[in-house]
């Protein structure tokens, strides 16, 4: 951070054009009033299904009052 290039400044500029951009975009979450305390969790996973490196694979997901946390 002390020496920042011409690229590190190209990088600055794009990225701020990005947040004035997307500046009216958000995350909105919502309240289900029934299942607001409910907290539902998710998995699944694979034995061996990389047939590149013969590893296995596993996902999931949790979902709190109706919205997805990863």
């Amino acid at each position: 951070m002390s020496n920042p290039s011409k690229d590190h400044w190209t990088v600055v500029k794009w990225i701020l054009r990005y947040l004035k951009g997307s500046s009216d975009r958000s995350l909105v979450f919502s309240s289900n009033t029934e299942n607001s305390s409910c907290i539902q969790g998710y998995c699944d996973s694979n034995f061996a299904a990389d047939l590149d490196k013969r590893r296995s694979l596993f996902g999931y997901v949790f979902i709190i009052g109706g919205n997805v946390i990863r």
